[in-house]
């Protein structure tokens, strides 16, 4: 007989990790998102879980409302939840109505959303995190771009602008899909992330992550996309034809990658200029295959949080 007790701790950490981000679950929610807590790679079928979130240990520690599950002392988070919900379908429509211009932005090949956003789960005032695909061997002058075409549009996120701005914060190249970082929050943040560019790349983002993510959420299965969704989500007419000329042209007169050298010894040189590049737990990465830039990790913030909860209730 399978031992209960590692799935149990499983479920309560589970619980606690998504209470930390003011995210109450579903039954199958819980069981497609339950994070081990043992390294192991154990799976659990939905049947084991339903029977596990009665067992007398559980039960509490484990409340429920409206089919959705919390930890003791987290009622409030279900309708909250139901009002992020809301407030995010409204929030997405508009995110993808300027994203459209992405289409257009030299060397960009995927726009993935990410975050609060992404889970349906954003406030008011959120700004819109979105991880970035760029083109191998020009991820300095695309990001350059990126930056400028937003600035322009006046939907940059920077300073106290955060409103439904784009968080640019996040990129890496066709060439360099896997992430670097194995945890539970990397893994929350492919399995939840949303394609908003780029349908083909995406299918092969989440190949190439799915194996790392089954280790900390062992019932994860990548999500299939149609091929009529896929297709949408790819370059097209128009926009395509500039993107690609303009590229032509940037590469065929050298001008790209002279300016892809130039942008990365500024880039690089403001970078280790910047004093938050020190601050502690602050996550500053730069390669020829990712750019990220974290002074305050929201990874960090997260498991504090959730430690703090599973001490609680003890």
């Amino acid at each position: 007989k399978r031992m209960s007790s590692q799935l149990n701790k499983n479920i309560i950490f589970t619980l606690a990790y998504f209470s930390a981000m003011h995210y109450p679950l579903t039954l199958f929610e819980l069981w497609r998102n339950l994070l081990q807590t043992n390294n192991g790679r154990e799976k659990y079928s939905f049947r084991e879980v339903k029977n596990a979130i009665v067992d007398k240990k559980i039960l509490s520690k484990v409340k429920q409302k409206n089919g959705m599950l919390f930890l003791k002392g987290d009622e409030k988070l279900v309708k909250e939840r139901s009002i992020a919900h809301k407030l995010s379908i409204t929030k997405l429509k508009r995110l993808k109505a300027w994203a459209k211009i992405f289409g257009l932005v030299p060397y960009v090949r995927g726009v993935f959303l990410t975050g609060t956003l992404s889970m349906k789960n954003a406030k008011l005032n959120s700004d819109w995190d979105v991880l970035m695909v760029l083109s191998k061997g020009r991820i300095w002058l695309g990001r350059f771009f990126l930056a400028i075409t937003l600035q322009l549009i006046g939907k940059r996120r920077h300073g106290k602008k955060v409103k439904e701005r784009f968080c640019l914060n996040h990129y890496i190249t066709d060439n360099g899909l896997i992430l670097e970082e194995h945890n539970e929050f990397s893994a929350n943040f492919v399995s939840t992330s949303i394609p908003i560019l780029g349908g083909k790349i995406y299918k092969k983002f989440l190949q190439m992550n799915e194996f790392w993510i089954q280790g900390i959420k062992t019932n994860y299965i990548k999500e299939e996309i149609s091929k009529d969704n896929v297709e949408s989500l790819e370059r097209v007419g128009i926009k395509k034809r500039i993107q690609e000329v303009t590229e032509k042209i940037l590469e065929k007169t050298g001008i790209a990658k002279t300016a892809n050298d130039f942008v990365r010894r500024v880039m690089v040189k403001k970078i280790k200029q910047n004093p938050k590049t020190y601050w502690k737990n602050a996550d500053i990465r730069y390669s020829e295959t990712a750019l990220i830039f974290l002074p305050k990790p929201h990874r960090i913030t997260i498991l504090e949080k959730t430690k703090r909860r599973l001490a609680d209730l003890k």
